[in-house]
């Protein structure tokens, strides 16, 4: 199958309950397909798989969504005397519509195809 990218030799966090610790895969492949993971699980068990891109990762960690949302958006606002103070303000009444903006369209939902998702 041809992909857009691949990252090869990587140690796979899958959270697979079948797995040990946060269903670990050593030496492990994860294969994109036109924005889409078409697959994730050991390397030497991928299909024929070819890509414009393949990343080596030298054993480093790929881990299933893990993302820091810590933030303080309000602090680009133009009010920043509401955000210190605490009150909802104009700058928190805009939110919802801001984040909704930033938001990319969300595919079917299901697991990706592979082993050990």
């Amino acid at each position: 199958m041809h992909c857009d990218r691949i990252w090869r030799d990587a140690r796979l966090a899958t959270m697979a309950p079948a797995l040990p610790g946060l269903g670990i895969i050593e030496r492990g492949l994860i294969a994109v397909r036109e924005g889409r993971i078409v697959y994730a699980g050991p390397e030497d068990a991928a299909a024929s798989l070819q890509a414009e891109e393949v990343v080596a990762c030298e054993g480093r960690w790929i881990t299933p969504g893990l993302i820091d949302c810590h933030t303080h958006l309000v602090h680009g606002e133009t009010e920043p005397t509401n955000s210190r103070l605490g009150s909802p303000g104009p700058a928190m009444s805009r939110l919802p519509g801001r984040v909704a903006g930033f938001s990319p369209p969300c595919g079917p939902p299901g697991p990706p195809a592979g082993a050990n998702w």
